[in-house]
């Protein structure tokens, strides 16, 4: 669809065709990487895990692009994880040697979230937005949507961005890319496209 509204034919395959064919996987790739930042809630996820007293650290999922405010809570009471946990909080823990009370504190530090003085057998929930916003094709599903990824890879590939905004992301970065004197008007297009899409969002939320 944005290759023809560009007055050019789809190739029989992108991501096995010729040099502009792969030209404009990595532009759709590019769009992906960029679209992903705005958090939108289709890529929402939710996770939890169980906190050990032997381990302060735990690894967020692999595919984590951020964990949504507000959200982390004890999963077996009404007590809500205090995350992220002031910095000057979390310096007077560490400078005191009393346990910091009911309240479970937590921070991001080097990539993990640290859990202050964990306790055995807490269950630990949040909601976390994903950067696999890309899905293989497998015909063993209904719809056949396989693994989620980063990136456009085979043409099969689908996506979980709304599909106007994503042509439109695409078509301006690849006017822009072959010179095309009106990609200005593409990328208004596309900004109020954009603007479209996150307003429906917000009053998903």
């Amino acid at each position: 669809m944005m290759i023809q509204s560009c007055g050019l034919i789809a190739p029989p395959s992108w991501t096995q065709g010729q040099q502009d064919d792969l030209q404009c996987v990595a532009l759709a790739n590019q769009a992906v990487l960029s679209l992903r930042e705005r958090k939108f809630q289709a890529q929402l996820r939710e996770y939890s895990f169980t906190t050990s007293s032997t381990s302060t650290r735990y690894a967020p999922p692999l595919d984590s692009l951020g964990i949504v405010p507000d959200t982390m809570w004890m999963q077996s009471s009404i007590w809500k994880v205090d995350f992220p946990t002031d910095p000057t909080v979390w310096a007077y823990l560490r400078a005191s040697a009393g346990p910091s009370g009911v309240q479970i504190r937590a921070r991001i530090i080097q990539n993990a979230i640290e859990i202050w003085q964990p306790q055995d057998g807490i269950s630990i929930g949040y909601e976390y937005y994903t950067k696999n916003c890309v899905f293989g094709y497998d015909a063993g599903f209904d719809p056949p949507i396989g693994v989620p990824k980063e990136l456009f890879t085979t043409d099969q590939d689908t996506h979980l961005f709304d599909g106007l905004l994503l042509i439109a992301d695409i078509k301006w970065r690849y006017k822009k890319e072959k010179g095309f004197s009106d990609w200005q008007v593409d990328f208004e297009a596309f900004k109020a496209q954009l603007n479209a899409v996150m307003g429906r969002d917000a009053g998903a939320k």
